[in-house]
């Protein structure tokens, strides 16, 4: 039988960093749309 191997500590490592990355550019993106919807809509009424 074949061992299998576990993740190594790199990959957590990266895959945190990709998480954080993503949230870094996400979450004012999301802010910045929503405010754009926002102001938007002031614009019709």
């Amino acid at each position: 039988m074949t061992e299998q191997k576990t993740a190594p500590e790199g990959g957590v490592k990266v895959r945190a960093l990709l998480t954080v990355s993503w949230l870094w550019v996400g979450v004012p993106f999301a802010i910045g749309v929503y405010q754009l919807v926002i102001k938007a809509s002031q614009l019709f009424m």
